[in-house]
């Protein structure tokens, strides 16, 4: 028992601590600040593409797989309660954008 504990304390002495969130770098890492966040009824011309946020609509987008590019309004809106959203536009591959909204 007391060369278990030992190469435990040693093993756990020589791990250093992960690094804390806020200084993990991530490459291309983009965040956006001071954005609306009102339910509105019209289409919405989003800065970023795709949407990261902004006024949308009052209805969320269903979590799950789409074939066809879904309303980024809807889409916003199921950011505002935590999803997370990727997307992909496989006639461009892992690069490509996301078609405009509205």
């Amino acid at each position: 028992m007391a060369v278990v504990g030992t190469l435990v304390t040693v093993a756990l002495s020589n791990d250093p601590p992960p690094p804390s969130a806020e200084n993990i770098e991530v490459a291309g890492l983009q965040t956006f600040e001071d954005l609306s966040a009102d339910h509105v009824d019209t289409a919405v011309a989003y800065e970023q593409s795709p949407p990261v946020g902004g006024d949308h609509a009052s209805a969320w987008l269903n979590c799950g797989t789409y074939s066809e590019p879904v309303p980024g309004e809807n889409a916003v809106h199921a950011l505002e309660h935590g999803a997370v959203w990727m997307t992909l536009r496989p006639d461009q591959g892992l690069g490509g954008g996301y078609p405009e909204s509205g």
